[in-house]
């Protein structure tokens, strides 16, 4: 079988390519294609995709649950779509509570799962702005104040931790300082706009 396998290129895979879909990271886009053109299209394509991703991937089952700063990674990528689909006249209230649940299930999954003792680089700091960010969205959500506060001590300890003092980040790449950088960005503009 592992000749097969390799015969189609299957033990070649990287399971990054699966990882770099399911971020979502597109979906605002199309959420701002939405907004912009009011073009219900874009929108409906949201749902499908969003729905078709919760119905294929149950809550820490496969592949897309395994890497908690993927986990992270999606439900921010969820959060900044949500308010594009809100403002859809035609979005259906049962897609919506599968949604929210789903994202709540993004929630419980980090909560358990930071990469304290695991791997405390921009993986942890991915991780917790991802919690931080779901719990002063979503603040019904159990636990959502303590998360909050919990997440919130976490990000000051890794900036301290991880940014030197001329704000490079300690992995010494520049990919990797954009990354970081970009957690901590989003939690100022939520903050900012009165989410902490």
């Amino acid at each position: 079988l592992l000749d097969e396998a390799s015969a189609i290129g299957v033990a070649d895979a990287d399971v990054k390519y699966v990882w770099e879909l399911n971020r979502h990271q597109f979906l605002p886009l199309l959420g701002r294609a939405y907004w912009l053109t009011g073009d219900s299209q874009y929108a409906k394509r949201i749902v499908e995709i969003v729905d078709d991703w919760i119905a294929a991937n149950p809550p820490g089952t496969g592949v897309n649950w395994c890497s908690h700063l993927e986990v992270g990674v999606r439900a921010i990528s969820w959060l900044w779509t949500l308010p594009f689909v809100l403002s859809w006249a035609d979005v259906d209230e049962s897609f919506l509570a599968r949604w929210v649940q789903s994202l709540a299930a993004h929630h419980r999954h980090l909560a358990a799962n930071l990469s304290i003792y695991t791997d405390p680089t921009n993986h942890l700091i991915g991780e917790a702005a991802a919690l931080w960010m779901l719990s002063v969205c979503l603040p019904d959500l159990p636990g959502a104040k303590r998360e909050a506060e919990r997440t919130r001590a976490v990000l000051q300890r890794e900036f301290n931790r991880q940014v030197h003092a001329d704000g490079v980040n300690f992995e010494q790449a520049s990919s990797y300082h954009r990354f970081v950088l970009d957690f901590y960005l989003q939690i100022y503009i939520l903050a900012a706009r009165g989410a902490a």
